[in-house]
């Protein structure tokens, strides 16, 4: 609720979220968005070098729908194809507007902030079976999914069949079906996006990431206009990347990814955010009535920290703008 109308409405749009993020100086995607008839433009556009291979994804669609990675030039036509198939099984027949952005190596991983603080960090797997000897891929699918129906967070978002195009065209690159068997104990990806909501699964890394990584993802919610709390979705090679890039900012972050991970601790982001705010009321309007809150002045440190942080990077954009 902190959130300003301006910095949502920024990072709703992922051109504009890399022109601040790349005038305060803060490693980035290279984005460009064409119409849906203009593909062999967009592969005109993308392939200068014979290795480069890009992301292809809706510009105004959530949840990992019609999103691609790691796509060569050969697979484009493909691919595009498929992008622009699920918006319009979506409902975006009219409105076609596709990303193509250029393909960073690395793991995903969603930072969570609230309220100027860095909270946690998870880890984004793509949705996975692990072989037992006899079942087949598919089999192993519907066994994972009943596994996760026994979770009230996971049993909302199954390894869906209306992703199965998807599934067999990742498969078929690593030499698989859906009906292969995979041999005990070997791990099978059955896609390149890491969504939960496609079947994939969080882990908490908190404990393990650099305190740069951690930084970098508060300086970039910082860079936003007035975006205190938010999720943002860093690409790193490692651990200890000391050059991660951020390559998307989420006004209204997943919490229960925080609260509810696949393996590690959970956090408690709501508490962060009311001592936060009602610490910092309580400071403003010098209220008579008070909460007891535990350790106030350091969620008014905190915040006022992180407004530092804004005023930095509001000067660094409005300087480098010029």
């Amino acid at each position: 609720p902190s959130n300003s109308a301006k910095g949502r409405e920024v990072s709703i749009s992922k051109i504009e979220t890399e022109n601040i993020l790349t005038l305060a100086g803060i490693r980035t995607t290279i984005s460009t968005v064409y119409k849906g008839n203009e593909m062999e433009k967009a592969k005109s556009d993308s392939f200068k070098n014979p290795d480069d291979t890009v992301v292809i994804k809706p510009n105004n669609m959530s949840l990992g729908r019609g999103v691609f990675v790691n796509i060569s030039e050969d697979e484009f036509e493909k691919f595009w194809n498929l992008t622009r198939n699920t918006m319009i099984k979506h409902g975006r027949k009219q409105q076609q507007n596709i990303l193509v952005q250029n393909y960073l190596k690395g793991f995903e991983a969603r930072a969570t902030i609230i309220e100027g603080k860095f909270n946690s960090i998870v880890a984004r797997v793509p949705a996975f079976v692990r072989g037992d000897g006899e079942n087949t891929i598919k089999d192993l699918i519907n066994i994972k999914n009943a596994e996760r129906k026994k979770c009230a967070h996971l049993g909302k978002k199954l390894i869906k069949s209306s992703a199965t195009p998807a599934i067999e065209s990742f498969l078929e690159y690593s030499g698989y079906t859906l009906d292969s068997i995979p041999k005990k104990d070997e791990y099978v990806l059955l896609l390149s996006v890491s969504n939960t909501s496609l079947g994939g699964e969080m882990v908490d890394i908190t404990d393990f990431v650099s305190s740069e990584i951690k930084e970098i993802a508060v300086d970039a919610l910082a860079a936003l206009p007035d975006m205190p709390s938010g999720g943002v979705d860093i690409m790193m090679e490692n651990f200890e990347d000391k050059n991660p890039a951020v390559i998307e900012i989420n006004a209204f972050p997943m919490l229960q990814s925080t609260i509810y991970p696949t393996y590690g601790p959970p956090t408690d982001p709501q508490a962060y955010f009311l001592n936060s705010f009602y610490s910092r009321d309580q400071f403003i309007n010098n209220v008579e009535d008070k909460y007891d809150i535990e350790n106030e002045i350091e969620y008014i440190r905190n915040y006022l920290s992180f407004q530092e942080k804004q005023k930095h990077f509001r000067n660094s954009v409005y300087k480098n703008s010029k």
